[in-house]
């Protein structure tokens, strides 16, 4: 990805998602910008909250067993 769109991509707050582009006379000129649809805001607190609950369900059957 060219420079210019990477200074873009960081002032308009995306971590992940798609640009469309060309290049046009040896500068990028951007198309359209999308955010991944349906990502949490706060991946991290969100992966924290799926992962608490993997472990309570985990250590309900490891209950189970014994």
């Amino acid at each position: 990805m060219p420079d210019e769109l990477r200074a873009l991509r960081r002032q308009l707050g995306f971590d992940y998602g798609k640009f469309d582009f060309v290049m046009h006379e040896g500068r990028a000129v951007l198309l359209d910008a999308n955010k991944t649809p349906g990502r949490a805001r706060n991946l991290s607190s969100f992966i924290a909250a799926g992962n608490a609950n993997l472990a309570d369900g985990f250590e309900g059957l490891i209950r189970q067993v014994k």
